[in-house]
């Protein structure tokens, strides 16, 4: 998963991307931020685990690639 992310992130630094799906993620990368920074040490591991499920979902479309997207949707939801 770490591999395709970083894929998609260079294609969408080469190619460029909507200002709206740069946005949305940000959110989520915000929210994600907040699970760990309320101030008493205390985790949200609950939100965490799904803004992290979300993540790739909103990282794949900034690079508008169908295939990309399809990959990290079946590695996100793949379990052991």
């Amino acid at each position: 998963r770490g591999i395709l992310e970083g894929t998609v992130a260079r294609l969408a630094a080469e190619r460029g991307t909507d200002s709206r799906k740069l946005a949305d993620i940000r959110t989520v990368i915000g929210k994600i931020d907040d699970c760990f920074s309320d101030g008493t040490g205390d985790v949200d591991f609950y939100a965490y685990a799904e803004l992290n499920a979300e993540f790739p979902n909103q990282l794949a479309q900034l690079c508008s690639s169908n295939i990309l997207h399809r990959e990290l949707e079946f590695l996100s939801t793949w379990r052991l």
